[in-house]
């Protein structure tokens, strides 16, 4: 059996025409290979809905042509998925895969809703562009090896007219805040929270530079749309913040340093004790009604078990003392 399945996928791998007729399994798939799976057609790839495509580790499926759409299946997994060719690669659904290498010349699109997972190592010579909604996940061990193309993760916000305001936190390292707000009429008015300032109408502080991993910043948006494009190497692995203080006032704005949603449940369990956290996030929520107004929405982990903050999300904390770390993991 292994044989055979072997067989139809590299008639697939050679045959566009086969690819025009399509492949169907009416079960799951799974396919053991030591050698090579190559998809080359100009169209759509795809794995019939429903079906599971699974590779040994050492396998590589490579994609190369020009524009396709990318669509594995459900429950995909694959050893190296090789993203080659010319013009841009948009994955529809989410995939999984031990290496992800997107080579020189190509674009891979992460469309939201969708997660491409690695678990190994992350290589781009070409650009890679998450878009608002979608996301890379990096597991634990997970690594970097090329990185010389360009990475993008984007948000997508609704500013608020008059003086509202957006939290937000960057994915990549050292995005500078000034590039981020760029072609933005309010850009000269962005900030970051210091709670050791005695007085409180001093605890906005002017922000300048690079945006620190984990580090919550606010701007003062124009009315209307747009998309902030984070750009940049991702944020891998652990990151820890700092957190600051004093009696009055032990709030820190602190942001997703990911470019895949943080789940708060985890967050608030790896940060408990006297230097870390109370188990609440605070959102802030404009009224939109051009007065500044607005409140903010609480969630914990006992009512919002499944909460997330979002790719370039920023948020508040409480620190249990006037100095401690918050841990993202």
């Amino acid at each position: 059996m292994k044989h055979l399945l072997f067989c139809i996928l590299f008639a697939v791998a050679i045959g566009s025409s086969i690819l025009g007729q399509g492949f169907r399994t009416d079960g799951a798939v799974r396919v053991v290979l030591t050698g090579a799976v190559q998809v080359v057609n100009d169209g759509r790839v795809a794995i019939n809905t429903g079906a599971t495509l699974t590779t040994e580790s050492t396998s590589v499926f490579r994609v190369i042509g020009a524009n396709q759409t990318l669509d594995f299946g459900a429950g995909t997994t694959l050893g190296t998925l090789l993203v080659g060719g010319s013009g841009s690669k948009t994955l529809q659904r989410s995939v999984a895969s031990t290496n992800l290498t997107v080579n020189t010349g190509t674009t891979l699109v992460i469309t939201p809703n969708v997660t491409a997972t690695v678990n190994g190592s992350l290589s781009y010579a070409g650009n890679v562009t998450v878009q608002s909604g979608g996301a890379l996940r990096q597991t634990t061990g997970s690594t970097l090896g090329t990185t010389t193309g360009t990475f993008t993760a984007q948000r997508d916000v609704a500013s608020k007219v008059g003086f509202g305001y957006n939290y937000i936190s960057s994915p990549v390292v050292g995005q500078s805040i000034i590039s981020v707000l760029a072609g933005n009429p309010f850009a000269n008015n962005r900030f970051r929270y210091d709670a050791t300032q005695i007085n409180p109408a001093n605890r906005w502080i002017a922000a300048t530079g690079a945006m620190a991993a984990g580090a919550g910043h606010t701007y003062l948006p124009a009315a209307g749309t747009g998309t902030f494009n984070f750009t940049g190497v991702p944020n891998n692995g652990n990151v820890a913040l700092p957190l600051t203080g004093q009696a009055s006032d032990r709030f820190n704005l602190v942001g997703n340093p990911y470019a895949s949603p943080l789940r708060l449940s985890t967050l608030f369990a790896n940060n408990t004790g006297a230097s870390g956290i109370s188990g609440t996030a605070f959102f802030w929520q404009d009224n939109n009604n051009n007065t500044g107004t607005g409140s903010y929405l609480a969630l914990n982990a006992v009512s919002n078990p499944a909460a997330q903050a979002a790719v370039g999300q920023g948020f508040f904390v409480l620190a249990n003392s006037n100095s401690g770390t918050l841990n993202f993991t």
